[in-house]
């Protein structure tokens, strides 16, 4: 049996605080003054947009938003702009990186992925095998959709997702 001390030098577990490279995104909303006070507008030349600085630099995305006529609508957009923003900054997604999007956009979504290693295989296989690939294929394609990762890109998933389907 280990005493204490075996105990004690076994594990080492190393924390890191790093300070966060971005601050949190806002919703610029223009106002202006009706009866000496500061109310939202949407008149026209007024932009809304969502802001924030990433390693010190200030960014806005517009994307869209000024594109609804009411004052409820631009602030539910806004909203949702700003957990989306939030998210992708939490994950590690630099706006500097201006190709980031260009990048993922090249690559087949996991279902296309998938189907063109099958078509790509079925030269080259018996037509039993292919039909058992062909099924296999079916049922993790049914998986996948109910479980909404049909559609990502394949750089996404990872093995780690694929073990739950043996658990169905």
């Amino acid at each position: 049996m280990k005493n204490a001390a075996e105990y004690q030098s076994e594990y080492h577990f190393t924390i890191t605080l790093a300070k966060k490279n971005y601050e949190q995104p806002k919703l610029f909303i223009p106002k202006t003054l009706v009866k000496a006070k500061r109310v939202p507008t949407v008149a026209s030349g007024k932009r809304w947009y969502v802001y924030f600085r990433f390693n010190g630099k200030l960014y806005k995305f517009y994307k869209g938003i000024n594109q609804f006529e009411s004052i409820s609508d631009r602030r539910k957009v806004g909203k949702a702009m700003i957990e989306a923003y939030t998210t992708m900054l939490s994950r590690g997604w630099s706006p500097e990186e201006s190709n980031y999007l260009n990048k993922q956009t090249n690559l087949p979504t996991l279902e296309q992925a998938l189907q063109n290693a099958l078509d790509h295989k079925k030269n080259t296989l018996k037509e039993s095998t292919y039909n058992q690939y062909q099924t296999a294929y079916n049922r993790f394609m049914v998986w996948c959709k109910k479980n909404l990762i049909a559609g990502q890109q394949v750089d996404l998933f990872h093995r780690k997702q694929f073990a739950p389907v043996f658990n169905t």
